[in-house]
């Protein structure tokens, strides 16, 4: 269901607990080791050790253990020990100990104790004491003065450190 507005009505989840799923629209949770495959406008929670393959412009949040692999424009939240496989354009805010692997031109705020591997021209936004290991033209930005992130710069990636004036790390 959509609103006026067409965002998802998130008032009645549908909740899938085995096998493999294909969401096109509205929202669902998914439990245990689930499969699912969101596309176009469907919101998907992961929880436990389900599994989720986004597509389109698809939102995902993902908890536990679980594994997201994000293709297109989808948008993910990832908390506590979540790995998330990031693609394209995808967009990737990661919380706690989740860990990402960000490739082509994907967009990662990473917070907490979060762990970051960007590749290809990613992008990253490193808070907290998040851990970043950057290749492949990647670019790392900092900001927050109290952030004390760890941060790797290999194969032409770059790091710009806003914490206390600016600094440009790179490699060659």
């Amino acid at each position: 269901m959509t609103t006026e507005a067409g965002q998802n009505e998130l008032a009645e989840p549908r909740v899938l607990t085995d096998g493999v799923h294909k969401i096109t629209d509205g929202f669902a949770v998914a439990h245990g080791s689930t499969m699912v495959e969101a596309y176009d406008s469907a919101t998907v929670w992961a929880c436990d050790s389900a599994k989720v393959l986004a597509h389109g412009s698809a939102t995902v949040e993902a908890y536990d253990s679980a594994t997201v692999v994000a293709c297109g424009s989808v948008k993910v939240k990832a908390c506590e020990s979540a790995t998330v496989r990031a693609y394209d354009s995808a967009k990737v805010e990661a919380h706690g100990s989740a860990k990402v692997y960000a490739y082509d031109s994907a967009t990662v705020e990473a917070y907490g104790a979060a762990t970051v591997r960007a590749y290809d021209s990613a992008k990253v936004e490193a808070h907290g004491s998040a851990k970043v290991d950057a290749h492949d033209c990647a670019t790392v930005h900092t900001r927050d003065a109290w952030c004390e992130p760890t941060i790797t710069v290999a194969d032409q990636a770059v790091w710009i450190d806003r914490r206390k004036g600016f600094s440009v790390h790179y490699s060659t």
